[in-house]
């Protein structure tokens, strides 16, 4: 996967709309789809361009306003839930919260 990122999104943490898919076949599980979406980065570091904030937050977009999309956000448990930005987006795209979960992290901080 890392070798995919690579030839797709270069060696400077660049943000690209491109897949890298992995398939697992298995008889007994159903069709599920993944999207490992990048964190909302707010400040360029190294070769990023300088709207990265803009790519980050409309590559989440595109994936997270179609219907069949469940939106996971995660955050650390440090942080107040009511400035996480990953909630506003998904309240933009899902204003019921009927496909978002709340995911937290590092409980222990």
């Amino acid at each position: 996967i890392e070798e995919e990122t690579r030839k797709l999104a270069g060696n400077e943490k660049n943000v690209v709309k491109d897949l890298i898919e992995l398939q697992v076949d298995d008889p007994n599980v159903r069709d599920l789809t993944v999207v490992d979406l990048p964190g909302i980065a707010r400040n360029p570091i190294a070769d990023q361009p300088k709207d990265i904030h803009k790519q980050t937050t409309d590559l989440i977009r595109h994936f997270i306003r179609q219907e069949g999309s469940v939106i996971l956000c995660v955050f650390p448990a440090n942080v107040d839930i009511a400035t996480v930005e990953s909630f506003t987006i998904a309240r933009e795209c899902d204003p019921t919260g009927e496909r978002t979960i709340g995911v937290i992290t590092k409980s222990d901080l």
